[in-house]
């Protein structure tokens, strides 16, 4: 059986080590300011005008319930298109990129929280390190928009 293998950006949320298909990733920034958006939810940070796009800025730290940042946390800006639309997701600490074996994502473990399960693809692991692979697409249309497929 060939093995399939896919680069990933790695950052963090909360606890977990997470990961993102890099070909999904725009770029990387930090975002100083943004239009606040009334009575939205807590992890919609706003929305910013990005060369011209309308950006819809989302705090995955909060959408995941984690604890507020430490002081040390780096916080960045990772930037990808939805559906033709511009997002972008706030995280902690973004690390390396890794490539993982595709074969070796397994299905998400009973003990991670039923909002982590229905927004990752699955584990892997890394050394010693267990990374979430999240579903972009899936945490925007179904978590944070319930965007409905029009048949």
């Amino acid at each position: 059986m060939q093995s399939s293998k896919r680069q990933y950006m790695t950052f963090v949320i909360g606890d977990n080590t997470c990961g993102i298909p890099i070909d999904y990733v725009q770029e990387v920034a930090v975002v100083k300011e943004c239009t606040q958006v009334p009575l939205s939810e807590s992890y919609i940070k706003g929305l910013l005008n990005l060369r011209g796009q309308i950006v819809t800025v989302v705090d995955l730290r909060d959408f995941f319930g984690a604890l507020k940042p430490q002081e040390e946390d780096e916080q960045r800006d990772i930037f990808f298109k939805c559906e033709g639309e511009l997002f972008a997701f706030t995280v902690s600490n973004v690390r390396d990129v890794v490539e993982l074996d595709e074969s070796a994502i397994t299905s998400a473990p009973p003990e991670l929280e039923s909002r982590w399960q229905s927004a990752c693809t699955g584990v892997s692991t890394l050394d010693t390190d267990v990374i979430v692979v999240l579903n972009l697409e899936k945490i925007i249309k179904e978590q944070i928009f319930s965007i409905e497929e029009s048949a």
